[in-house]
This record gives C-alpha cells, sequence and structure tokens, in this order.
C-alpha cells in the first residue's frame, strides 16, 4: 500500500467540530476521575522497557485528555506538555498538575488537526511523543505530525478492535446499519512509517471497561457524538432520548466497552 493510497484512504472525516468539542466538555468530569498512572501501567512499562524517554528529556502528550499521562511523565523528564482542544480537559488537567506538584508540566488548548508544528515551536522538538486513544489522529496528515513533533520515539495508541452497547445501538437506529467493530488505522499508519523507511513495532492487549453516566449527561454525551458525525432531526434527537431514558437504570446510564488496542512505536 503506497503512501497516495493511504492519503486518499485515510482522510478527515465530515464532522461537526462543535458538538464534538461540547460532547468531550462534557465527559472532562469523567476523565478527570480517572485514577493516577502507575509504573505497571502498560503505556509506562512500554516506555520504560524500550527507554523511550531520557530524564533530560521532553515529551509531548497529544490528545492529553485530564493529563494523567502528562503529569505521569513529568516526573520522569525535564519537561512535560499536553495538548488538547478541550478546554475543560485542559482545565482539569492544569489542576491535576497542580495537585502533583508537577511545574515542568505544561497544557496547551489546541485543535491538532490545523496545528502547524513550526508555528507552535514544536517541530522535532520533543524525545518522545505520545497519542493514547485519541481522536486528535484521524487521518494521514495528523498522523505524521507525530513524526514531525519528535527527535526520538512516538508512540501510537488506538483500537484495532471496539464494540460499545449503547453507542453501537444508537449508531444503528439512526444511521441504519451497525457500526464496523474493525478499525483500519494501523495497516495505514504502519504502511506510512514503512514507506519512511522507518522500523515500528507493534504490540496489542484486551482492554475492557464499563462507563456510567447519570441521565443528564448520557443524553447530552451520546446526542454529541452521533451530531458529529452528521446534523441530527428532531424526530432522531427525540429518539436517543427516548432510547437512554427506557435503558437508564435508577436514572444511571451503563455502556460496557470491549476493545483491542494495538500499540504502534517507531524511533524517528
Amino acid at each position: 500500500m503506497n503512501k497516495e493510497i493511504i492519503i486518499g484512504d485515510w482522510k478527515m472525516p465530515e464532522c461537526d467540530t462543535e458538538a464534538s468539542m461540547n460532547m468531550w466538555n462534557a465527559r472532562a468530569q469523567e476523565f478527570a476521575k480517572q485514577r493516577g498512572v502507575e509504573d505497571d501501567d502498560w503505556v509506562a512499562a512500554l516506555v520504560k522497557r524500550h527507554g523511550m524517554l531520557p530524564a533530560d528529556g521532553a515529551f509531548l502528550d497529544v490528545g492529553c485528555g485530564a493529563g494523567k499521562y502528562t503529569v505521569y511523565f513529568a516526573k520522569k523528564c525535564a519537561e512535560a506538555w499536553g495538548t488538547d482542544f478541550s478546554e475543560e480537559m485542559i482545565k482539569n488537567a492544569e489542576q491535576r498538575a497542580r495537585e502533583a506538584g508537577t511545574g515542568n508540566a505544561f497544557f496547551s488548548c489546541d485543535n491538532w488537526h490545523t496545528l502547524e508544528m513550526a508555528d507552535k515551536g514544536w517541530k522535532g522538538k520533543f524525545d518522545f511523543v505520545l497519542a493514547n486513544m485519541t481522536p486528535a489522529i484521524q487521518s494521514a496528515e495528523t498522523f505524521e505530525k507525530l513524526t514531525e513533533a519528535s527527535c526520538g520515539w512516538c508512540l501510537y495508541i488506538h483500537p484495532v478492535l471496539r464494540t460499545g452497547s449503547v453507542a453501537d445501538r444508537l449508531k444503528k437506529k439512526i444511521f441504519g446499519k451497525k457500526p464496523d467493530p474493525r478499525y483500519p488505522q494501523l495497516q495505514y499508519a504502519f504502511n506510512l512509517l514503512w514507506e519512511k523507511g522507518l522500523f515500528p513495532a507493534v504490540e496489542y492487549r484486551e482492554h475492557n471497561w464499563v462507563r456510567s453516566f447519570e441521565l443528564e449527561r448520557a443524553v447530552d454525551i451520546f446526542k454529541n457524538d452521533l451530531r458529529s458525525k452528521r446534523t441530527l432531526t428532531d424526530e432522531e434527537e427525540a429518539s436517543i432520548e427516548k432510547y437512554l431514558i427506557e435503558h437508564a437504570i435508577n436514572g444511571i446510564v451503563e455502556e460496557e466497552v470491549r476493545t483491542t488496542q494495538f500499540a504502534l512505536y517507531w524511533e524517528v
């Protein structure tokens, strides 16, 4: 698969940026409640095993969310940056850094899709660049920015398979078909790196969890998720709300998420 084919196939989907922003802002408190990273964490252990981040190095966390990896790796290096396009996520990340006392952790609210590395002063700046389960990487162009920002290592983590018990049913209900659980990002990313003469490695893990939302927040989150794909009619929005009300238990909507994730890593 050559680069031109990949670029043609792996391109930015049509997206309502405002709806996407609203969804991630609404989920910011959920991410803020996540516990901190420990040394036996899958990502942390992989980084340590391959010596990706030197003690005097700089780290970039792309799509950092509430900053748990930014803060963790700030304790392992000289300078750590987290970037995310959700203002609420960034606020929570800054709070996490203050509570952890990591004065070398910095955060920036950016849209990675349009961000220019040279304008930001980030071109070739970072010894280690991480993109972990983030919608910041949605095309060949946004993926290649990881390498552009790095002078050392990059690590890209994403599902190859993913199902969500609530989201999948709603997508089938609204869009008329069940979403494909398979994700093509691994083959695109691997081949882009191979075309550059780089030698990426890959590991896999199964990772499953249950996420819970109060009904009002669930309605907001799932509506905005679907709105980010296309404009919804009033009838479709009412149908989403009706489904969530019917499936809530004591005012709580629970979703089981099942994934097989890949970790693709390479040295620049």
